[in-house]
């Protein structure tokens, strides 16, 4: 069986393992912003289609 050891160091006791990138976090402001715009689409999620159909309920009463 062959081991494949190229563009791989061996880990040595002692030594820490990579460290994973740190990424900026939102500030309070940020994620009040953040929230308050998925609750706006949550809710137009669910009105949007009533609206809309109530447009085109009016239109074709209109046409008639």
């Amino acid at each position: 069986m062959f081991l494949n050891t190229d563009n791989h160091k061996p880990h040595y006791w002692g030594e820490e393992p990579p460290k994973k990138p740190k990424y900026p976090e939102l500030t309070r402001g940020q994620q009040k912003v953040l929230f308050a715009l998925i609750g706006f689409n949550l809710l137009l999620l669910l009105l949007a289609p009533i609206g809309g159909a109530t447009i085109i309920s009016a239109l074709v009463h209109m046409a008639e």
